[in-house]
C-alpha cells in the first residue's frame, strides 16, 4: 500500500505531507528509546521499571476499552484479549517489583523476576493464540475471569510458596535450558497466534490486523532476544525491553488509539460486516424491496424493485406509480403502516414492466414510540394466482359434474325405488290371488274332500277289516293338508290385516308362530291409531314375519319380544332377542329378504330402519315409520 501510494499519482503535497507526519512519529520514537538508553546508564533499574510500566499501562487500557465496550461489541476477541492482558499486567506488575535491587522481595535474585517474566509470557502468548477461536462467538466474562485468576493463582503460588517452579537463572551462569526451550515455545505460540489472525483476517479491519500481526512479530522477536543474556542488565537483555516496548505501542495502536480515534472501526467491524451481508441478502431478494421514510420518500430498494419500477429512491409514490389504481392503493396501504398496522394482501398491481397479482407486505419500523419508516414487499403472486384460477375451473368443472353424475345416481337410485315398490306391490298382489286361490278353490275342495271321507268313514264303521281305519287316517290327512293350505294362504296374504286390523294381524302371528316353533313371543301392542294405511301394515307385518324368522333360525333363544307403540304421529315396531346377536356389518350378508329386504321395505314407505346387535349380547330390530307424511 505504501508503495503503490509513492509512486502512484498522489498530489505532491500530499506525499510530503505523509512523509512529514511518519518522519515525525519515527523521530519522536528514536527520541524515546534514546532516552531510554540514556537512562540504563543512569539507572538500569529505572530503564526497566518505565518499560515495564509502559506495557503495564497499555494492557490495562486494552482491558478498560474492551471492558467497557462488550456490550457494543459482538466479537469476542477484543473481550477476551483484554481480560488476558489484565492479567499479563498483573504479572508484569509483579515483575517489575521483584527485579533484582528493587529490594522488594527480600531473600529473592534475578531468578524470581525471570520466573515471572516467563509466566506473564506464557499467558500472553497462549491468550493469543486462543483470541481467533472465539471470534463469532458468546463469551462470558465471569467464567473467564475465574480462570484467569484461578491459573494466576497457581502460577504464584508455584513460585512463591510451593518454589517447584523451574529455576529460569542461575547467579554467574545465566539462563537455564528450561528458560530458553520456554522461550522458543512461547515464541512458538505467537508464531501460531499470527497464522490464526491471517485464517481470521476478514474478520478485522485490513489496518488494525497489521498493527496486531506486526505487534506479535516484534513480540517474538523480543523472546529471541531474552534467550541470549547473561546478564539481567545486559545488552539483550535492554534490547528485549527494546522491543517489548515497540510491541505494547503497536497493539496500543490497534487498539486503544483507534478505539479512541475510530471507534466505528474498532467497535462496530462486525456491524458494518452484518449491514453488508445484509444488503447483499436484500439484492438477491427475488421480489420488490423497499424502505420508505417518514417524509414519504424511498430511502432504499433492491435490484427487482429497481427492474419493476425504476429508480425510486428519493421518490414519492406519485412519482413513479403509472397506474391510479395502483397508486391509490399504495397511499392507503402506505397510511395504515404508518398508523402502525402491518399491512398484508393481495392485490393487483401495474408496474413499468408487466401486470400482475401481488402479495403486498408492509411493516411499520418503531423508534422507540414512533414509528419512523416502513418497510414494504411485493411478492409475485401471478403464476400462483393462475394456477389457482386454473385449478378453481377444473374443480368447478368437476363439481358441475359430480352434480351431474350424483343427480343422474339420484334418478336411477328414485327409478330403482319406485321400481322395487312396484316389484313389492305387485307380489303382494300376486301372493294375493294366490291366497285367493287357496283359500277359495283349493282349500274348499279340500273341505268337501274331507267332508265326503267323514260320510265314507260313516258308511264303513260296519265293514270289518282295516279299511275303515285308512279311510279315517285319510281325512285326518285331508284336514291337516287343509290347515297347512289355510296357513300358507294366510302367510302369502295377511288378510286378516283387512279384517281385524295390523294389532290383532301381529298377536295372530305371534300366537302362531310360538304355536309351530314353541319360541314364546311376548307381544305388547300400545296406543296403535285406529287407522293405518294398508302399505304400512304390510310393510310392519312382512317385517315381524321375517324378524321372527330369523329368531327361529339363528338367535337359539327360548322367548323374545315384539312391541308395537303409536306416538307423535309416528308407528314404532320393535323386535327384541337376547339370543347369541352378531356383528351388525353381517346383517346384509343374511340369506333371504334379510335385513336387506326389510331396510327396503321401509325405506320404500320413507321410515327408519335400525339393527343393534353384538355376539352373546342379542339382537334388536327398530322400525319408526312416520304416518302423516304417507
Amino acid at each position: 500500500m505504501l508503495i503503490q501510494y509513492w509512486v502512484g499519482e498522489a498530489p505532491k503535497s500530499e506525499k510530503m505531507n505523509y512523509i512529514k507526519k511518519y518522519f515525525w512519529s519515527v523521530l519522536l520514537g528514536v527520541s524515546v528509546l534514546f532516552g531510554l538508553w540514556v537512562a540504563t546508564l543512569y539507572n538500569y533499574l529505572l530503564f526497566h521499571s518505565i518499560a515495564e510500566i509502559f506495557s503495564i499501562v497499555v494492557a490495562c487500557g486494552i482491558f478498560l476499552l474492551a471492558w467497557n465496550s462488550r456490550s457494543l461489541v459482538k466479537n469476542s476477541y477484543i473481550l477476551f484479549i483484554g481480560i488476558a492482558y489484565l492479567f499479563v499486567a498483573g504479572l508484569d506488575m509483579i515483575h517489575t517489583l521483584a527485579y533484582e535491587g528493587m529490594g522488594v522481595f527480600y531473600g529473592y535474585k534475578a531468578n524470581l523476576s525471570t520466573q515471572l517474566w516467563l509466566s506473564a509470557r506464557y499467558f500472553e502468548g497462549i491468550s493469543l493464540f486462543v483470541a481467533p477461536f472465539l471470534i463469532k462467538r458468546s463469551l462470558k466474562a465471569k467464567p473467564v475471569f475465574i480462570g484467569y485468576t484461578t491459573v494466576t493463582i497457581l502460577m504464584l503460588a508455584s513460585i512463591f510458596y510451593w518454589r517447584i517452579f523451574p529455576v529460569c537463572f542461575v547467579e554467574g551462569v545465566g539462563l537455564t535450558v528450561f528458560k530458553k526451550v520456554s522461550e522458543y515455545i512461547i515464541c512458538l505460540i505467537l508464531l501460531a497466534s499470527v497464522v490464526m489472525l491471517l485464517r481470521k483476517q476478514t474478520e478485522f479491519e485490513p489496518g488494525i490486523l497489521r498493527l496486531l500481526i506486526a505487534s506479535i512479530i516484534v513480540t517474538i522477536a523480543s523472546e529471541l532476544a531474552f534467550t541470549l543474556y547473561v546478564d539481567v542488565t545486559g545488552f539483550f537483555n535492554l534490547i528485549g525491553h527494546y522491543l517489548k516496548i515497540i510491541s505494547f505501542y503497536l497493539i496500543y495502536k490497534a487498539i486503544i488509539e483507534t478505539g479512541f480515534k475510530k471507534p466505528f472501526t474498532l467497535l462496530f467491524r462486525d456491524l458494518e460486516q452484518s449491514e453488508n451481508r445484509l444488503k447483499a441478502a436484500v439484492e438477491s431478494l427475488p421480489f420488490d424491496f423497499f424502505l420508505m421514510e417518514k417524509d414519504g420518500r424511498y430511502a432504499m430498494q433492491n435490484a427487482v424493485c429497481k427492474r419493476h419500477w425504476g429508480d425510486i429512491v428519493g421518490k414519492r409514490p406519485e412519482d413513479i406509480c403509472p397506474d391510479k389504481q395502483t397508486l391509490e392503493l399504495w397511499q392507503r396501504n402506505n397510511r395504515r403502516a404508518f398508523a402502525g398496522e402491518v399491512v398484508k394482501e393481495e392485490t393487483i398491481l401495474k408496474s413499468h414492466t408487466d401486470k400482475g397479482y401481488y402479495y403486498n407486505i408492509i411493516s411499520p419500523i418503531r423508534a422507540g414510540d414512533e414509528i419512523q419508516s416502513i418497510l414494504g414487499m411485493n411478492i409475485d403472486i401471478t403464476d400462483r394466482k393462475k394456477a389457482e384460477e386454473s385449478l378453481q375451473r377444473t374443480l368447478d368443472e368437476l363439481e358441475i359434474r359430480v352434480q351431474e353424475r350424483t343427480a343422474e345416481l339420484a334418478k336411477s337410485r328414485e327409478m330403482l325405488r319406485s321400481l322395487a315398490g312396484k316389484l313389492l306391490t305387485v307380489q303382494e298382489e300376486e301372493r294375493r290371488r294366490l291366497a285367493r286361490e287357496l283359500h277359495d278353490d283349493l282349500n274348499q275342495r279340500l273341505a268337501i274332500m274331507a267332508i265326503d271321507t267323514g260320510r265314507l268313514e260313516e258308511q264303513l264303521k260296519s265293514v270289518p277289516g282295516s279299511l275303515a281305519a285308512n279311510i279315517k287316517d285319510i281325512k285326518e290327512r285331508v284336514i291337516k293338508l287343509s290347515a297347512d293350505v289355510h296357513d300358507i294362504s294366510r302367510q302369502l296374504h295377511p288378510s286378516i290385516i283387512e279384517d281385524l286390523g295390523l294389532k290383532q294381524a301381529i298377536e295372530s302371528e305371534c300366537l302362531n308362530f310360538t304355536r309351530r316353533s314353541g319360541i314364546v313371543i311376548k307381544y305388547e301392542p300400545r296406543d296403535i291409531p285406529s287407522k293405518i294405511p294398508w302399505d304400512i301394515s304390510v310393510c310392519l307385518f312382512r317385517i315381524v314375519q321375517e324378524g321372527l324368522r330369523n329368531i327361529a333360525r339363528h338367535a337359539f333363544v327360548k322367548e323374545a319380544q315384539v312391541s308395537l307403540m303409536g306416538c307423535n304421529g309416528n308407528i314404532t315396531l320393535m323386535i327384541k332377542d337376547a339370543g347369541v346377536g352378531f356383528e351388525a356389518v353381517q346383517a346384509g350378508r343374511k340369506s333371504g329378504l334379510g335385513f336387506i329386504s326389510m331396510e327396503e321395505r321401509v325405506r320404500l314407505i320413507r321410515g327408519e330402519f335400525l339393527v343393534k346387535s353384538k355376539p352373546g349380547k342379542g339382537t334388536i330390530v327398530k322400525v319408526v315409520i312416520p304416518l302423516l307424511g304417507n
